[in-house]
């Protein structure tokens, strides 16, 4: 006799589907801006290729933003986007970073306050 089923619906584990959510950058969930402006140009070794000057760029959508934004953070900048896809990407990799620095200082200022709290 077969187990019963599990409470709130079928076992997705047998032929059902499953709720779990996917990353956002995940193979067909592609959301993020600058997914616009390049290509999947090998996903085993993540690389996107420059819809704009056709450069591959190593290590994903990150490296390509900067490469779009002109930044030279550890790739060549595009001599080919148009002015407007510069400033999105600009302005799309300048907030990551200040989110990035936001939360490190978040993170320190709850560490100092563990510590006051300790002595």
């Amino acid at each position: 006799m077969p187990p019963p089923p599990p409470p709130g619906g079928s076992n997705p584990s047998v032929g059902g589907t499953s709720k779990r959510k996917k990353p956002p950058n995940a193979a067909g969930e592609k959301q993020d801006v600058g997914w616009l402006h390049c290509t999947v140009y090998d996903a085993v070794s993540n690389k996107t290729q420059c819809n704009y000057c056709q450069k591959v760029v190593p290590c994903g959508i990150y490296r390509m933003k900067h490469h779009l934004a002109g930044t030279g953070y550890h790739v060549q900048p595009c001599v080919s986007v148009p002015d407007d896809v510069q400033q999105q990407m600009w302005n799309n990799v300048n907030n990551l970073q200040s989110n990035l620095i936001t939360k490190r200082g978040m993170a320190v200022a709850d560490q100092n306050v563990l510590e006051i709290d300790d002595a």
